[in-house]
């Protein structure tokens, strides 16, 4: 093998190997928008026991934020909720800066996320 073909070897193995194992940079991070004919309502789900631990009614022309954290403890954790989420709601041209509200969730692997329209039309109060 010349070296030129052992580098472009390596490469090619290096490449394989960084596919086969990921980035590891998965964000976790869900962005629901809630308009007059898809009026929102997202539940999440502790489905180890099938029991709702938290919903919002997203209100219309108004986006929800979520981001979960499970290398994170908030406040109130407990054994069965130790992984955090962040959530904001707000205006859909606003698609990033601080999620100010925090709950504790379950593991990734023992939280589901439901999403459930509303009775359509649903317009935006005043």
């Amino acid at each position: 093998m010349t070296t030129r073909t052992r580098a472009l070897f390596a490469a090619g193995l290096g490449l394989i190997a960084s596919l086969a194992t990921g980035c590891h940079a998965s964000r976790d991070a869900y962005t629901y928008e809630s308009r007059p004919l898809m009026p929102m309502t997202v539940t999440i789900v502790d489905v180890t026991t099938d029991e709702s631990i938290w919903s919002l009614d997203i209100p219309v022309n108004k986006n929800l934020r979520l981001r979960f954290y499970d290398d994170r403890t908030p406040n109130g954790a407990t054994p069965s909720r130790p992984a955090m989420m962040r959530w904001a709601v707000d205006d859909p041209k606003e698609s990033s800066g601080a999620l100010e509200n925090e709950i504790p969730v379950p593991l990734a692997h023992s939280r589901r996320i439901d999403v459930s329209l509303r009775d359509i039309p649903e317009f935006a109060g005043n």
